[in-house]
């Protein structure tokens, strides 16, 4: 997604994970670096996950939340009682969602 010509190139900056964070998910200080970074407000952000837990820490920190459900281990109703800005069957359907969200 980094590359120049991916779809998604002109909106990926960087990616934040487990191997290059202090804090981890469900901790919502997770995304504290990322958003400190990038002088960006929770509001701004999408998360996308596949996990309750995602969910859960994506909420917490204010973030848009997008569920994948490309891995098929999760279903729709797994996520009923957590924000949930869309959803996604693939990845590819990203941008889709984000511009669903922007016109929210």
């Amino acid at each position: 997604m980094l590359e120049p010509d991916h779809l998604l190139a002109t909106r990926v900056k960087a990616f934040y994970y487990r191997d290059n964070t202090e804090f981890h998910k469900p901790d919502p200080r997770a995304f504290n670096e990322l958003l400190q970074a990038n002088s960006l407000e929770p509001q701004q952000c999408v998360y996308v996950g596949d996990s309750p837990s995602d969910a859960i820490a994506s909420n917490q920190a204010g973030l848009h939340f997008i569920v994948s459900l490309e891995s098929g281990i999760r279903q729709r109703q797994d996520f009923d009682e957590f924000g949930v800005g869309a959803f996604i069957n693939r990845f590819s359907d990203l941008p889709d969602a984000i511009a669903e969200l922007e016109q929210d």
